[in-house]
């Protein structure tokens, strides 16, 4: 995704809504699995405001930015989702400082997309670095901060890292049991995760156990 040739400069209507200079509404940040059919139809709309940005993006370019490049990931365009993200952080990194929650969740998302992207040594050294700067400023049960260190600790074990990623999974897990309900997504995600990561380390029984609850509650969803 080549970002040049400025032209107009856009106006952004926030995060919740990306406004053209004719007024239509983009729901770019509607940007779950199912909501597929909405975003598609206006990745191309999106991708043209940031073309037309060039090089010289502001934050309102930025945060959409942000937002296109989640989609392209999710959409399965891993190469393209880098780029764009990459492009994110760099100006992030320049005006922002290290802590800032924008500048930290960009290179969450660029280390999901590494990740994706087969690039797991950039994903790992991103992440780690996330990490480190929401552990020193987000309360130990924050979203954003378990988030990271759930996304480390997969990121960990695709590296090869198991036993990093065993602790780092079990934390996350003793911490959204405490907090998220039994059926909560972030919840059964973190102990699948878990799961796999003790079949890896030779855990077997151990797997077995938490891949049972979570498959029951997989079972349940599917029935409604």
């Amino acid at each position: 995704m080549v970002l040049r040739n400025p032209q107009t400069r856009p106006s952004l209507g926030g995060l919740d809504q990306t406004k053209t200079k004719s007024d239509q509404t983009i729901p770019i940040t509607a940007d779950k699995w199912e909501n597929r059919d909405v975003w598609r139809q206006f990745l191309p709309h999106a991708i043209k405001i940031l073309r037309r940005g060039g090089d010289d993006w502001r934050k309102e370019l930025c945060k959409l930015g942000y937002w296109v490049g989640r989609c392209l990931l999710i959409d399965g365009r891993g190469t393209e989702a880098v780029e764009l993200l990459e492009h994110v952080v760099r100006v992030w990194e320049t005006t922002l400082a290290d802590n800032h929650p924008d500048r930290l969740a960009s290179q969450h998302e660029l280390a999901v997309a590494y990740r994706v992207n087969g690039q797991i040594k950039e994903a790992v050294k991103l992440l780690d670095h996330v990490v480190t700067m929401r552990e020193t400023a987000l309360a130990e049960n924050h979203p954003s901060r378990l988030a990271s260190q759930h996304e480390l600790a997969v990121a960990y074990q695709a590296n090869g890292q198991i036993k990093e990623a065993l602790k780092l999974l079990e934390h996350v897990v003793a911490v959204r049991e405490t907090t998220l309900a039994e059926d909560h997504p972030h919840r059964l995600a973190s102990q699948h995760a878990l799961a796999v990561a003790y079949q890896a380390n030779g855990q077997i029984k151990e797997a077995v156990k938490l891949l049972d609850h979570v498959k029951e509650f997989f079972i349940i969803s599917m029935e409604f």
